[in-house]
Formats: structure tokens, sequence, C-alpha cells
């Protein structure tokens, strides 16, 4: 008897819920009209200029066919674009001309390539053959629907988002938790300035870098220690994080970020320029920003009220001082370079019993 071959999948494909529906144009503009598209704040600032916008316009004017669109319809009330945004956002710009504040300034075709007499005109000025047939194109969109799991949507959105410039993993997290999650990253960002610490005080993040190293120690707050040591990847903690958050009562994720912030500028206070770096005792030279010194500080300050937290203030020196002598042992130094699930435990735990020690004999 032959033994059928085993493969390892990633996931259980009979578990991708999946269809592809043609539509007319219209419909999917008056989704956008009422607010039933959500256009995902992932999206790069790499936007279509008007001749794209334009030409775009014109293919459907001349008939020539335009590419699928993936949308996530878990919520019927509200579908996620996966792969069209550009294109939406270029059809909701000419067509959707007569709300000001879902559109205030409605696109001129301009630049094209095939009907030059059109130059100039807005979508009104059309002949109403030509408003009709735009409106009136059939287009393919391919369906994500209720039941697929959410590490499965994560990948279709990595493998539709493979050309040009693909999409990094926070923006996919973004891209699905796109409500309360991404917008309480963005908030930490900026009240936190993390452009100033981690950025070089570049205010670029585009590619939500900084989003997801707020995400790498705010899930601290919510995972618990089994999960925190026991993720496959880093990459599975994130996306376990991003989902606890966004799934979060309000009141809570509030009282959460407040202590999220209070723990972060109180490094600040204790370090000043050197937070989150190798240091040592004299402070003689700034090393670069380390993830991963940020993260086991983040982990340690989250275990301690406000009192505990003012005296490490008060002991600042005494604080720094014994974090560089923490820094000089060479099985913690090993540990603050490794994602190893043993030596983040090991590390947090010598960082948490160091900061309890100064605690208990002030």
């Amino acid at each position: 008897m032959i033994k059928k071959p085993t493969y390892n999948m990633p996931f259980d494909p009979s578990k991708i819920n999946m269809d592809s529906k043609v539509l007319s144009l219209y419909t999917l503009m008056s989704r956008v009209r009422f607010g039933e598209i959500s256009t995902s704040s992932y999206q790069r600032n790499e936007v279509w200029n008007d001749i794209a916008k334009s030409r775009l316009i014109e293919s459907l004017i001349v008939r020539i066919p335009i590419p699928v669109f993936y949308i996530d319809a878990t919520n019927e009330d509200e579908w996620l674009i996966i792969d069209g945004l550009q294109r939406i956002t270029a059809l909701k710009e000419f067509i959707i001309n007569d709300d000001k504040k879902l559109n205030p300034t409605p696109l001129v075709l301009t630049n094209l390539e095939y009907i030059k007499e059109l130059e100039g005109s807005t979508f009104d000025d059309l002949p109403r053959a030509f408003q009709r047939r735009v409106l009136e194109t059939d287009i393919t969109i391919v369906f994500i629907n209720p039941g697929t799991p959410e590490n499965v949507k994560r990948n279709i959105f990595q493998r539709i988002n493979t050309g040009g410039s693909p999409l990094t993993k926070q923006e996919i997290r973004n891209a699905l938790y796109d409500t309360q999650a991404t917008t309480c990253l963005q908030n930490i960002v900026s009240i936190l300035d993390f452009q100033l610490t981690w950025a070089k005080g570049k205010s670029d993040n585009n590619r939500m870098a900084l989003n997801e190293l707020v995400l790498r120690a705010f899930s601290l707050w919510f995972l618990d220690k089994k999960i925190i040591y026991s993720a496959e990847s880093i990459d599975t903690y994130l996306d376990q994080g991003m989902e606890v958050i966004d799934h979060c009562e309000q009141e809570i994720l509030a009282l959460k970020t407040q202590d999220f912030i209070r723990a972060y500028k109180i490094v600040l206070e204790i370090f000043d320029d050197y937070a989150f770096r190798k240091i040592d005792s004299n402070n003689t030279k700034k090393t670069p920003v380390n993830k991963n010194i940020y993260e086991m500080w983040m982990f340690s300050l989250r275990h301690l009220n406000p009192k505990q937290r003012n005296i490490l203030v008060n002991n600042k020196k005494k604080v720094i001082f014994q974090f560089s002598e923490l820094l000089k042992i060479k099985t913690f130094g090993w540990a603050v370079s490794s994602r190893k699930s043993e030596t983040i435990q090991y590390r947090n735990e010598m960082l948490t019993d160091m900061l309890m020690d100064i605690i208990n004999n002030d």
C-alpha cells in the first residue's frame, strides 16, 4: 500500500471561504457613497496622480477591462478593501462629484491617451452615453466571506500585495484591524513623539514601523506571560496583540493606554537621551536604541504600581548603574540580542528582579 504524502499547511485550506461575483460599478459606488466600504488607513501616501486616475476612467469609457478587486466582506455593512483602493478612490473622485464632504475636489480628466476630446471634463460633462457606460461597467470582485480565520486573511493580504512594493506585516495588521487598534497605536506614536527617539526625528511613518514598535510593548498590557513566551514568532505575538487590542472595551483600553504612556515616560525620566540603549556606568558613548531593551523595560514597568515607579525615578542613578552592571553579564548581554522565548523570559526576569531589589531596599 502506497503511503500518501503529508504536507505541513500553515492553515486549513477548507476554512477559506471566498467567491467571486460580477457587480456593476454603480453598485460599488453606491456602497462608497453610503460609507459602506472602508478605505483602510494602512494605505501609504503613494497615491495615484490625476493622470493615472484619468487613464483608469478612460479605460472604462473605451471598454478596456480593469483588474479584479479583492474585498473582505466579513462585515456585510462595511466591506474592507484588500486590493483596489487606488482604483476605488479614483472612481469615487470622478463619479461622486455632488458630495463635497465625501469628495471635496472632483477629478477632472487630464492627459488622456485615446479620447483627447474629453480632457478637462468632469463626470457631469460627459455625454450621457459615456456616463451610462461607466456606471454600467461590470467589475469582478473576489470576496473573503465570514468564517475565514484571521490568519488566513493575513496570508491573503500578503500574497495579493506581492507586486511592486509589498505591504509590511504591520500595514497588513492595520488593514485587518482598521478600527480602534490602529487608531490607538497611531495616537500613542504621536503622544510619545516616537519619531524623536526611534526615527531620528523624521516624521515618516508610511510603512507603520512606529506603530509596530508601539505594538511590541503595548501588547504586554493585554497578553499573559504564557502567550508572550510561547508565541511561535514575533509576528504571531504581534498578531495576537493587535487582535486583543482591537476587541478591548474602550474604557479599559483608555486606562491601559494611559498606563503605558506613563511607563514609557518613566524610562525617559530615568535615562533621558540614553533611554532604551545599551549603556555603561559613565554613559560615555550613546549606542543605537534597542528594541529588545525597550521591550523588556516596558515589560518590567508594566507590573509596577505608580509608587514603585516613582521610587525608581528617585533612585535613577542607582538604576542606571545597576542596569549597566547587568549588561556586563555575558548571558544577559547575549539574551538582549536574542528573540528566543527562553532568552526573552530570562532578560525580563533579570531586569524585574533588579528593579524590585532597588524598590525593596529604598
